[in-house]
């Protein structure tokens, strides 16, 4: 739920569930871009579908470790992210190094909410990279490359969602390139005893 919520979160405490995890929305306008990063060795192409599968083992790779985060078969992966009505390809950017996909960020466009807020935004579902290529400034460059990829093809803003508590110091990078949090969404849990065994 989100924090601006406030009789829920009174339900919610009443009902003996606590505070988890928070996780941010962040948003930023597509004008000021920083400028577009070149990483010696490494190609920024766009997403195409031959490259669907790869795609997937990749991001299977990244997120291996992170809360809340299973690995993604063929059919989820198709139903949950790369088939989806609201995938954009033509936004979505792909690193690559020495043919091999080792860093992405996956671009929706939700023409429901364009048509309800005025603004096209183009949101960034997945953003990773492979264990092997970390360390090299590869998030950066790819999410620079999608802004300015989306600037050009009519998208005012750009959106995406991040732990508060992820690990790879991602919520600093977002804010480095210009994300701010518009909305906090709070994950609720209450603890269990576990059965008696018989």
């Amino acid at each position: 739920m989100y924090t601006s919520q406030t009789s829920v979160e009174a339900l919610l405490r009443r009902a003996g569930l606590e505070q988890l995890r928070w996780f941010f929305h962040m948003e930023r306008p597509l004008t000021g871009l920083p400028d577009r990063r070149v990483v010696e060795g490494v190609h920024l192409v766009s997403f195409t579908w031959d490259r669907d599968e790869e795609v997937r083992r990749a991001h299977n790779a990244a997120f291996t470790e992170h809360y809340g985060s299973s690995e993604r078969d063929v059919v989820s992966w198709q139903v949950m992210f790369s088939g989806m009505r609201a995938f954009r390809p033509d936004l979505s950017v792909l690193a690559v190094i020495d043919g091999e996909v080792v860093a992405y960020a996956l671009a929706y466009v939700h023409e429901s909410a364009t048509r309800a807020t005025g603004t096209r935004q183009c949101y960034f579902g997945q953003i990773g990279v492979v264990p092997r290529a970390r360390g090299l400034g590869l998030s950066k460059a790819v999410i620079i490359e999608a802004l300015h990829v989306a600037a050009a093809k009519d998208c005012g803003t750009a959106g995406l969602e991040v732990d508060s508590e992820n690990s790879t110091g991602a919520l600093g990078l977002y804010e480095s390139l210009g994300f701010r949090t518009a909305h906090t969404q709070v994950s609720w849990s209450r603890r269990l005893s576990p059965l008696p065994r018989d």
